[in-house]
């Protein structure tokens, strides 16, 4: 469907009349091999992240590497997994060390020809995953060198990544700081914590009184894994874990006296040592969504809002 959108805009790589042609000779093909390299062609086009044929040269100069390098600082003696959303599992050769260079080579590393949209790095030592990172190595989001992000951060398991550089063909493809902002929509990585003012104005908001918070939550879990660890950022910050969380379980978040809920909250969804699935829910200034309301990620995991309590009730 997107490419199908996409397809009519001037400077998208084929026609409407090629998208369906190239669907089609590939579902009657019966091949799996030919159905995937048409689904990663089209991907590729669909996630270029910048308007086709706005003439805006400096956005378009933000296109998806073939190769893609972070600096690593955490635990010594690492296993690195690669992987797009927790599918298609490659491990890198070697262990890597607090300030190593972590290079994805797509062509050799992955077989493709160019790095997946989203990276998802898993950090494994004595056979565990020690934390996990996401990265949109696709322009559809913010991305430039010298962008940080994090696994627990400020904690003593602490692991950061560092965008170094991201290339296509040998040459820069991902700006070298912010100047290529991604489309006007809220992040939906977590572990990205390259400076935003926002979490200044919400220390502001919080001093409003209009912002009333809330002082527990409690939401049922229901997705395609079961049974799930599920891990709760609060601003950016770790907050809360459960751990085998089946379908139809109750999670429920609940404050110490004086605390209460008014921040962004992620819930990375994880099985085994994958991560899975993400779910944002913004409870900024008492913005939670009505008893009943199911929140959604985009692997088909939802969280349903059973019941809460706001300050004073």
């Amino acid at each position: 469907v997107a490419a199908l959108l996409n397809a009519a805009s001037l400077n998208y790589a084929f026609t409407v009349d090629e998208v369906l042609t190239k669907v089609k000779e590939a579902i009657d093909s019966g091949n799996p091999s030919k159905i995937e390299s048409t689904k990663d062609l089209l991907e590729e086009e669909n996630e270029r992240g910048c308007p086709f044929g706005n003439g805006d040269d400096k956005c378009e100069e933000c296109e998806k590497p073939d190769v893609f390098t972070v600096k690593y600082n955490g635990p010594n003696g690492v296993k690195v997994e690669i992987s797009k959303k927790g599918k298609d599992t490659v491990t890198l050769p070697g262990t890597f060390n607090d300030g190593d260079l972590i290079v994805v080579d797509a062509i050799n590393d992955l077989g493709r020809s160019k790095v997946n949209s989203e990276t998802t790095y898993n950090f494994i030592k004595n056979g565990k995953s020690v934390g996990a990172i996401s990265i949109h190595t696709s322009c559809s989001q913010l991305l430039f060198v010298g962008q940080e992000f994090f696994y627990m951060k400020g904690k003593s398991d602490e692991i950061q990544l560092t965008v170094v550089s991201g290339t296509l063909k040998g040459v820069p493809s991902i700006p070298g700081d912010a100047s290529c902002p991604a489309p006007d929509k809220k992040h939906d990585d977590s572990n990205d914590d390259s400076h935003d003012d926002s979490h200044d104005d919400r220390k502001q908001i919080k001093s409003n009184d209009q912002c009333i918070g809330y002082k527990n939550l409690k939401m049922k879990y229901n997705g395609y894994y079961s049974p799930v660890n599920i891990k709760v950022s609060k601003d950016g910050e770790h907050f809360k874990s459960f751990s085998k969380v089946r379908n139809t379980d109750t999670i429920k978040l609940k404050f110490k006296k004086g605390d209460f809920l008014n921040d962004d909250l992620q819930f990375n969804i994880f099985r085994g040592k994958y991560l899975v699935d993400k779910i944002e829910i913004d409870a900024t200034c008492s913005e939670l969504k009505d008893k009943g309301y199911s929140y959604k990620g985009s692997k088909g995991s939802k969280l349903t809002i059973k019941n809460y309590k706001q300050m004073g009730d």
